[in-house]
């Protein structure tokens, strides 16, 4: 029976036509790995399909360890207007795994994504002519028009984002500048429609097709640290122990230099050309939390559900927030004894089980053992100053005490975090934001100067 249902299916299927591409990868001027695209016309049911399937390798060096990153993702949709049917992603970032799925049903499209650690689902409106992102060339040919402004939906971020393009001839080849998120994507298309360079925020991410010859500044060196590639210089005063600055005063500059928030601890004003931001350790005045419940549900990432984590949580009770926090914090540093960038993004249970991580595993199980304590917390991304007078992309807490957000940093055994260090984005408690903030935070890589114009 089960050999006569097979048959049967396979009756129903019938590829039609196929093609694979294989690119390179330069990452921060680092050869870094493979991306391999394959397309697919299938008949299936007297459905016309395409389908794109894509397998990507990177290893990236971050610190003394390197990291790798292994996605596969399967996306099909109709022939003829591209409407998303579904897709299907597996990504492994070290020992972290994730697995995110879509299909649209009755107008909406229907996304989850999965861990080790649990499983969310969400619906997202679909605009009338939405296309998957890997699709644009696919539907766009060489001689056809692309529209300056589309509907696109990201297989990565799982949502619906508006892409601005803007493309011309040149020679014989076609070159599309496009910008996602305010971030500058650009490629060019030979005149088979196929693209054989894309850059990503001009040049930090590049993929050539595979035997193109590319002009010397794309060529790549062997090998580099990701961490240091990506740190920026203080050009100001020198800070000789910033963990203890209680206030800082920077200058930014670049073409993000707007993009700096404001926060009850991290004051901001603005000229035509900078950016003036005061970093202190606490807030100055008392707010009003409008939706406490917000910051304390849990999360597949941030999961408080973890039944050790609500164990070690339950022995602070008797204590007052203050104490909680302090604890807490205390915990964290000391658990994770295994202090390295081995991983990519660990959930905090993953995290308190191996006992092992960077920045974010320590935020990330900081923030589910606070969150078991009924201690409002929430995720914070954004740039410290070290010792060697550079900043770093960082990742810490805030947390909800005394009647305003304090910033709070496991990672350095912290419960009142120096203000060395400025926020760029604050986590929405989701456990669909981490594609969200990766893009987010790819906007200020390579795009601001900072110096220290005061410390105390």
């Amino acid at each position: 029976m089960k050999k006569l249902l097979l048959t049967a299916i396979i009756s129903l299927t019938a590829v039609l036509y196929a093609q694979t591409l294989k690119y390179d990868y330069i990452v921060m001027g680092t050869k870094s790995g493979k991306y391999i695209e394959t397309t697919e016309t299938i008949n299936k049911k007297d459905q016309c399909i395409f389908r794109l399937t894509t397998k990507s390798e990177i290893k990236i060096g971050r610190g003394d360890r390197s990291l790798t990153l292994e996605t596969e993702t399967v996306s099909n949709s109709e022939c003829k207007t591209f409407k998303p049917i579904d897709f299907y992603s597996k990504s492994q970032q070290g020992k972290s795994i994730t697995i995110q799925k879509g299909h649209s049903e009755n107008g909406k499209f229907i996304v989850s994504v999965k861990n080790s650690s649990g499983e969310a689902s969400k619906a997202i409106e679909l605009p009338e002519n939405v296309i998957f992102f890997g699709n644009i060339f696919y539907k766009y040919g060489f001689k056809d028009k692309i529209p300056d402004e589309m509907d696109i939906l990201s297989e990565e971020s799982l949502a619906v984002t508006k892409l601005l393009t803007n493309s011309k001839i040149v020679e014989k080849n076609k070159i599309v500048e496009m910008k996602y998120n305010s971030i500058p994507i650009s490629a060019t298309v030979n005149d088979k429609g196929i693209p054989v360079i894309s850059s990503i925020k001009n040049g930090l991410i590049i993929s050539v097709l595979e035997g193109t010859d590319i002009k010397e500044k794309f060529k790549a060196e062997a090998n580099g640290d990701i961490i240091s590639k990506s740190s920026i210089i203080n050009s100001g005063i020198k800070i000789k122990y910033p963990r203890k600055a209680s206030e800082t005063k920077f200058e930014v500059s670049g073409s993000e230099k707007n993009g700096i928030i404001s926060l009850p601890y991290q004051k901001t004003a603005e000229t035509v050309n900078k950016q003036f931001v005061t970093s202190y350790i606490t807030a100055s005045d008392k707010t009003e939390l409008k939706n406490p419940e917000q910051f304390i549900k849990t999360n597949i990432y941030e999961n408080s559900d973890y039944p050790p984590i609500k164990e070690e949580a339950k022995k602070w009770e008797i204590f007052s927030p203050a104490e909680k926090v302090k604890k807490a914090v205390n915990f964290v540093y000391r658990h994770i004894s295994n202090k390295n960038y081995a991983n990519g993004q660990l959930s905090a249970s993953e995290a308190y089980d191996r006992k092992e991580g960077d920045c974010t595993e320590h935020a990330a199980l900081l923030a589910a053992l606070l969150k078991a304590s009924g201690i409002p917390v929430r995720m914070i991304y954004g740039l410290i100053l070290m010792p060697d007078n550079k900043f770093y992309y960082h990742n810490w807490n805030d947390v909800f005490i005394n009647g305003n957000w304090q910033p709070v940093d496991s990672a350095f055994n912290m419960e009142k975090a120096d203000s060395a260090r400025i926020a760029l984005i604050v986590g929405e408690n989701s456990s669909f934001e981490r594609e969200k903030i990766g893009t987010s935070i790819i906007k200020f890589v390579g795009s601001v100067e900072i110096s220290v114009k005061e410390s105390k």
